[in-house]
């Protein structure tokens, strides 16, 4: 018999088989027997696996011959030329069997195009993979699924930048990884035009993360306003930052952590104000930095104030002079003009040689004006009364850090808070 007629005699049995497959009812059509007729030789094969003793089970034997066909399909990309190794014949393998099913996906018109089929894919994909972890009993709701998925990937991302040697431990992955995270989305900020540099993009992010806080804070009830929510907000940092003080142990209780905070807030703000120049030693820093808390809480009040330690008295209509030197109270007494009660203040502290900032400085001498002076609203400045104050130190935005950790803090706020006086309301 020759090799033709052999084939054909091959091909006229199968047809044979797979009509006798539908006569008996087994099939609808002929594909459909062609269907059943290649289950029954993968089966019949697996069977021949288990029987040689080269499989145990029949699941081995399905993975048996899949990673068999795997690799004779490699072997057979390398042999024609089209790969020159395995590694690069899997490769080549993968990206055909992506083609094919994204083209696929266009074919049937699940996806319009091979972009949107790659997303269809994905998704298919994802949600497969996450009915397969509820089926296997690994999550038991396809929510817990995600959580569980996306720690896995997390996990094995991180040990693949230690594997390879990018980082040493897991920790030092965790924060390489944030790192290239962070940089990425910078990068897409700026790539897209939604910010001009880096810097901006940093700002952009920082702003938009932290209002798709407040809003999911509104959405899940947590708050009704995203005023109430940025509050709220506020307070559970602040709650969670004390914490990690006393589970660190630098800490015993959360009262001795809010102070250690304080302490820490207020040291370092005291050396941003000797590094910056505005105070030439830690003891001055205290000083502007006792002012500036105390201007910081009348702005943040709706009130404005030109001079430190000078406030305008209700019941009398007039400015009194009355601010504090570490424990002990300085009153100086009251007087017609805001100007003339700064100058009385001026000339008690050269005086006195007192470590505190002036309203009207001399060359040389520091000026109460720097905080004032970038803080204070723009109207207020337009329509305030006498001389503009003199501007001392780097115009930088050190005024505005302090003013934050003052308002966190709630220090050194005493000067402005004595019953009866209150800075000027415009």
């Amino acid at each position: 018999m020759t090799r033709a007629s052999a084939c054909g005699s091959s091909w006229l049995s199968v047809e044979a088989a797979l009509q006798n497959i539908v006569e008996r009812g087994e099939a609808a059509t002929l594909d459909e027997a062609q269907t059943v007729l290649s289950q029954r030789g993968h089966a019949a094969s697996l069977q021949k696996l288990v029987d040689s003793g080269e499989a145990a089970t029949l699941d081995e034997a399905s993975k048996l011959a899949g990673q068999r066909a795997r690799a004779a399909s490699l072997q057979k990309l390398v042999d024609s030329g089209e790969a020159a190794t395995l590694e690069e014949a899997s490769k080549l393998a993968g990206q055909r069997a992506l083609a094919a099913s994204l083209q696929k996906l266009v074919d049937s018109g699940e996806a319009a195009t091979l972009e949107e089929a790659q997303q269809v894919l994905s998704r298919s994909g994802h949600q497969a993979a996450l009915q397969g972890m509820v089926e296997r009993g690994d999550a038991a709701t396809l929510e817990e699924a995600q959580v569980l998925h996306s720690q896995r990937g997390r996990a094995a991302a991180l040990q693949k930048l230690v594997d390879s040697g990018d980082a040493a431990t897991l920790e030092e992955a965790s924060k390489l990884a944030g790192q290239r995270a962070l940089a990425a989305s910078l990068q897409k900020l700026v790539d897209s035009g939604e910010a001009a540099t880096l810097e901006e993009a940093q700002q952009v992010l920082s702003r938009s993360g932290h209002q798709a806080a407040l809003q999911g804070m509104v959405e899940r009830g947590d708050a009704a306003t995203l005023e109430e929510a940025q509050v709220l907000h506020s307070q559970r940092g602040r709650a969670a930052a004390l914490q990690k003080l006393v589970d660190s142990g630098d800490a015993a209780t959360l009262e001795e952590a809010s102070k250690l905070a304080g302490q820490r807030g207020r040291a370092a703000a005291l050396q941003k104000l000797v590094d910056s120049g505005e105070a030439a030693t830690l003891e001055e820093a205290q000083v502007g930095y006792g002012m500036n808390a105390g201007v910081a809480a009348a702005l943040s009040a709706g009130k404005y104030t030109r001079f430190p330690g000078v406030r305008w008295r209700k019941d009398s209509r007039k400015w009194r002079v009355q601010f504090s030197v570490g424990s002990k109270k300085i009153s100086l007494g009251s007087h017609a003009t805001e100007e003339e009660a700064a100058l009385v203040h001026d000339e008690y502290v050269r005086r006195h040689g007192l470590a505190r900032p002036l309203h009207f400085p001399r060359e040389g001498e520091a000026s109460s004006g720097t905080f004032r002076e970038r803080h204070a609203p723009r109207e207020a400045r337009a329509g305030s009364r006498g001389p503009r104050m003199a501007v001392v130190g780097d115009e930088s935005e050190l005024g505005a850090a302090l003013w934050t950790v003052a308002l966190v803090l709630g220090a050194y706020l005493s000067s402005y808070a004595s019953e009866g006086y209150e800075p000027h309301k415009l």
